[in-house]
């Protein structure tokens, strides 16, 4: 009887630390992967718009352009990273 139990109970034990691990990840993950995906965003752009500026001379105003934008959504950004290591610590912690 207890080796059946064992080979049931096996595969389940498995699938609910697999669920646990994604509940413990979940919480911090909410706020740092827009905040990544945000920053990467604005790397890109900035990358692209100054290989390809389109017309002469607008390298400048287009470098100026997206800098403004970096830096205001920098604040943004700093606070959904803090949020997430503030959930990481507290949250996803006492989940583990």
């Amino acid at each position: 009887m207890s080796l059946w139990c064992g080979v049931l109970q096996s595969p389940l034990y498995m699938h609910l630390r697999g669920l646990w691990l994604v509940l413990s990840l979940l919480p911090h993950g909410i706020f740092e992967i827009p905040a990544l995906l945000i920053s990467a965003a604005l790397g890109l752009r900035l990358g692209l718009e100054w290989l390809l500026p389109g017309a002469k001379g607008i390298r400048l105003k287009t470098l100026k352009k997206n800098v403004i934008n970096a830096f205001t959504l920098l604040p943004l950004i700093l606070l959904l990273l803090f949020i997430a290591a503030f959930a990481e610590v507290f949250i996803s912690s006492r989940i583990v």
